[in-house]
């Protein structure tokens, strides 16, 4: 036991912040990596630029918005925490911030109704509009990084986001592919088929992937644990547990407050997206301590680069870091910013890569 040097509050040796103030108790330290056990989801709409060609983009934004609106209902209520949704993409974690010991059932039951939830959709937008939607889903059970937690809930990596990814770019149209991990933590309550073996990106390594087929439904036993709530107040970045009367994660530093669900507003914003490819210097993938270590340290250098023009920084997910000028400030130069942010971030690599 210990106090605040910022406010004096008594803090217990597990915690690396203080849960008044926030204050890192051990400032000069490092980031540590934060490191959770979750299932991934990753569904990706196909077709979309063909769409915008038949929709005028009010229509089409009235149908994507359909499309979104019902994933996120099925996702969420199965428990699961929708992590990103831009361009066509919907990312979803199971097991962050709020960690059942079902959680990649969860996430495979979620995978599974949403076909069913899309086809009934298609219904809907084939008698409005003429159009139907093709989506692809891969979903992957592991170990998912925060990186430094300087960096917050903006970072998540490791290779189950890079094989959740895979699972999804090589599923058939409409269906549902699952990794070996979670194949494993399920193979009770689900009937696949073998797909073979797909790579991620960045890796020479092939893994098995499963077509999923069908989920059997819980019993009333299976149903009562699922309803169960978790235990503690929990983090809604990290997901740890924390004495009530905490302000702020004793894990992470976020806050603890509950903020209330934002109703929808529409802006003109600027998107900068940048995906990095890593490869050793001998054109190999890279190990995955060494991304362990290279990827905060780019991030970092990335988001100096987007904040120094007005940026914020919306994501990093996988490998990607994607960033909004024009919210939650606006400017009348938006686009240009983003321009000499997206200038700025290409000259830093030479120096970046000469040190990685």
């Amino acid at each position: 036991m210990g106090t605040c040097a910022r406010c004096g509050a008594a803090i217990r040796a597990l915690h690396r912040f203080c849960g008044q103030c926030g204050a890192r108790l051990d400032a000069g330290a490092a980031g540590d990596e934060i490191r959770r056990h979750a299932t991934v989801i990753t569904s990706d709409l196909k077709g979309s630029t063909a769409l915008g060609e038949r929709l005028d983009p009010e229509t089409l934004r009235e149908a994507l918005t359909l499309y979104f609106d019902e994933m996120r209902a099925v996702f969420e209520s199965h428990g699961g925490t929708i992590e990103k949704i831009i361009g066509d993409a919907i990312v979803a974690v199971f097991g962050l911030p709020v960690r059942h010991e079902d959680d990649a059932r969860r996430a495979v039951e979620a995978a599974f109704e949403s076909r069913g939830a899309l086809a009934a959709l298609n219904d809907t937008l084939d008698e409005r509009w003429g159009v139907r939607l093709q989506v692809r889903t891969g979903v992957s059970t592991g170990d998912v990084l925060f990186g430094e937690a300087s960096l917050g809930k903006h970072v998540l990596t490791g290779d189950t986001m890079k094989v959740a990814s895979a699972m999804e770019q090589n599923a058939p149209q409409g269906e549902v592919l699952i990794a070996e991990s979670t194949y494993q933590a399920v193979r009770g309550v689900v009937d696949v088929e073998p797909f073979g073996r797909v790579a991620p990106k960045g890796t020479d390594e092939r893994i098995p992937a499963y077509r999923l087929v069908s989920v059997v439904p819980r019993t009333e036993s299976d149903r009562a644990v699922a309803e169960e709530a978790p235990l503690g107040r929990s983090c809604p970045t990290c997901g740890d547990s924390n004495p009530d009367g905490f302000t702020y994660c004793g894990t992470c530093g976020s806050s603890l407050a509950v903020v209330p669900r934002a109703s929808d507003t529409r802006r003109t914003v600027t998107l900068v997206f940048a995906d990095p490819r890593p490869a050793a210097v001998d054109g190999r993938p890279p190990s995955g301590e060494a991304l362990r270590e290279v990827m905060p340290r780019y991030f970092e250098v990335m988001r100096t680069a987007l904040e120094r023009h007005g940026g914020t920084v919306e994501k990093f997910i996988g490998d990607a870091v994607m960033a909004v000028f024009g919210l939650p400030v606006r400017h009348e130069d938006d686009a240009v910013r983003a321009i000499r942010a997206a200038a700025e971030m290409q000259a830093a690599l030479p120096a970046l890569n000469e040190e990685l």
